[in-house]
């Protein structure tokens, strides 16, 4: 199986730059920026866990990966 940073590499690089700046901030309230991300496993896919680039809250991104 591959590791979550594998298939977080698979996707194609503006993809996963598109994924990166359109995830929700509940302090915001808008889609923002996540940095200073880990990438983790999930049943569904992959998760992107970081903070938001405007307020430094907590966020996360999940993206559903096919096996």
């Amino acid at each position: 199986m591959a590791s979550a940073n594998e298939k977080w590499l698979s996707i194609p690089r503006e993809t996963r730059e598109k994924l990166r700046r359109n995830v929700w901030c509940t302090s915001c309230g808008k889609e923002v920026e996540i940095v200073g991300y880990v990438i983790d496993q999930d049943r569904f896919g992959i998760i992107l866990k970081g903070k938001c680039a405007i307020c430094g809250h907590d966020v996360a991104r999940v993206i559903e990966m096919g096996e």
